[in-house]
Formats: structure tokens, C-alpha cells, sequence
């Protein structure tokens, strides 16, 4: 991780008591806000920040039910620079899971990739 201050001198760390009593501007009334530090839309720091606080601990939508109506169906998508496959199970119950390996860290299904089936397999291991 960086440690570049928020005024963008490296040294310190970015989340110093200065950067975060700079968001104060940001909360007063529209007439008298400030926009956030720019370093916040640039920061490497900050953006693995927000995804630990904002997706690490709420549920995300990543689809529609609709979209897989039968069992087998299924769909990739990328959440958080995580690739996933959203599956209806046999069950009829739909399921999110990582689509890389444990193991190797192979990739199971390409980016995009839609369709029917009832197994995923590593390319690697072909298990």
C-alpha cells in the first residue's frame, strides 16, 4: 500500500488526523461544502479502503434471478476485482461463488461467460 500523505507528500500515511478532519468540509451545507481531498479518487490506499468498509461487509447485488431461470444456468460477473459465477443449482437455489481456484489460482470460466452446465472445472486440474 502507499504511503503517500493526502496532501501528497511521501512520508506518512495517508489516513493522518489532518485527512480525515479535511472530509468535514464535505458534510456543511451544500452553499458552504467542499468537494472530498482529491487524493481520495486517485489514492490506491484509500480505494482498498473503501472496498475492505463499503463490499467486504454488505451484501451486493450482481444480478437478476430471471437471468438463470434453470437449473444448470449460469453467469459471470466481477465484483470488488473478484471474478465470480452466479449459478442455479439442481435445487433450484441460486448460489455465488469464486470463479478462480483455490489451489492454483486458475481462472474457471472466461469474463462474460454465460450458459448451461453442471460442473465447473479447473483448467489446471480439471477437478
Amino acid at each position: 500500500m502507499s504511503t503517500t500523505a493526502w496532501h501528497g507528500t511521501p512520508s506518512a500515511p495517508l489516513f493522518t488526523d489532518e485527512f480525515l478532519a479535511s472530509f468535514d468540509a464535505s458534510v456543511l451545507p451544500v452553499s458552504q461544502a467542499e468537494t472530498l481531498p482529491p487524493v481520495v479518487y486517485t489514492s490506491e490506499e484509500f480505494l482498498e479502503f473503501e472496498r475492505r468498509a463499503l463490499f467486504d461487509h454488505d451484501w451486493s447485488c450482481v444480478g437478476v434471478a430471471s437471468r438463470i431461470p434453470e437449473p444448470g444456468d449460469f453467469f459471470t460477473t466481477t465484483l470488488n476485482g473478484e471474478p465470480l459465477i452466479v449459478a442455479r443449482g439442481r435445487d433450484g437455489e441460486i448460489r455465488v461463488f469464486s470463479a478462480i481456484c483455490r489451489h492454483r489460482g486458475m481462472q474457471l470460466t472466461d469474463s462474460g461467460a454465460s450458459g448451461n452446465c453442471t460442473t465447473f472445472k479447473c483448467p489446471y486440474h480439471h477437478w
